[in-house]
């Protein structure tokens, strides 16, 4: 090797080494109480989401809007560095906005296991992939009436989530639903959102939590 290759050779490692490390700094990672939260190690969410404005799940091609004032879930959890999971979401309290012709077959929608990522946005906001642990199937709907769209429908996709001051430590982090154009979402196969919905993340501790 020549002095010359050599020295190439050594300026090559020398920038790679300082991009690895400065990427290594700037990974975020989920805080409790200012304090890092270990990968894999995990902390309780509350089970009851406060809403603070309604969900509504709509699909403008089948003119269909669901709209629930209630959310809670089972056994949700923070999974360090940068992870949630629930057994199961339970939107409450939910009826039918259109078309009137069907009713849903019952009033609490309850989704499969998911499994959820956060992402650093735009300071100091964050936003909350939600998706299914396994396959494609968040949820199914069954309406009930004479509508064209009566019938177990299955929701597939993916669900995202703003978290507005998710990078500053909060007792409760917001999460907003997300803007059509983010949406991965289908009923029956048809494209879907959630136009609306604002509930309120806490941890069953009570503690200040954050991710950046």
């Amino acid at each position: 090797m020549t002095p010359k290759t050599r020295s190439l050779l050594v300026a090559f490692m020398t920038v790679t080494a300082f991009y690895v490390i400065a990427s290594s700094a700037q990974a975020a990672s989920l805080f409790i109480g200012g304090a890092k939260l270990p990968a894999n190690s995990k902390a309780a969410l509350s089970t009851k989401i406060g809403l603070e404005e309604s969900v509504i799940l709509e699909s403008s091609s089948l003119s269909l809007a669901i709209s629930c004032s209630g959310l809670g879930a089972t056994k949700p959890e923070l999974i360090g560095e940068a992870k949630a999971q629930a057994e199961h979401l339970s939107f409450e309290a939910c009826s039918e906005v259109e078309p009137t012709t069907c009713k849903l077959g019952s009033s609490t929608i309850t989704t499969e296991p998911l499994t959820g990522l956060f992402t650093t946005g735009t300071s100091p906001a964050d936003k909350l992939l939600l998706q299914p642990k396994t396959g494609k199937l968040i949820e199914t709907l069954e309406l009930l009436g004479s509508c064209a769209i009566a019938g177990e429908k299955p929701v597939d996709g993916q669900i995202t989530f703003n978290v507005p001051t998710g990078q500053t430590e909060e007792a409760s982090q917001a999460i907003e639903a997300s803007s059509s154009t983010e949406s991965s979402l289908e009923i029956a196969g048809h494209k879907a959102c959630f136009a609306s919905g604002r509930g309120l993340l806490k941890l069953a501790s009570g503690s200040k939590w954050s991710y950046h």
